[in-house]
């Protein structure tokens, strides 16, 4: 029964998360997220019916967050390529520093052609 808890809570997050963005005017959707989200509740909604006839409640309700969710992210303002780049390149520089994060010294570290340059 906790797990069931567990899940559905988890699910749930979902649905709230999905309403914050609608509320907060500053979101832009990747479309790409759209495009997997509408690509999931497709192939979990097909599955459901040839394995599962249908699905259980659990299944049932799943399906319905995942389309709420899709619903309300379709109505948003799409990100822009340009945005898009933007963003990848600040995840790819939160990486980088996250990297730092493991040795402070790392910045310090010597290549192979520098290391030559000094021998």
């Amino acid at each position: 029964n906790d797990i069931i808890a567990s899940e559905r809570s988890s699910i749930n997050f979902l649905l709230s998360a999905s309403d914050w963005m609608a509320q907060t005017s500053h979101v832009l959707v990747d479309p790409n997220i759209l495009r997997d989200l509408k690509l999931c509740i497709r192939m979990r909604s097909r599955v459901a019916q040839s394995m599962f006839g249908g699905g259980d409640a659990g299944h049932k309700y799943f399906l319905k967050v995942l389309t709420y969710c899709w619903t309300v992210l379709r109505t948003l303002p799409r990100a822009a390529k340009e945005q898009q780049r933007k963003q990848q390149q600040n995840v790819d520089l939160s990486a980088e520093a996250e990297s730092y994060d493991d040795n402070p010294y790392s910045a310090l570290e010597l290549d192979e052609e520098e290391e030559e340059e000094y021998d």
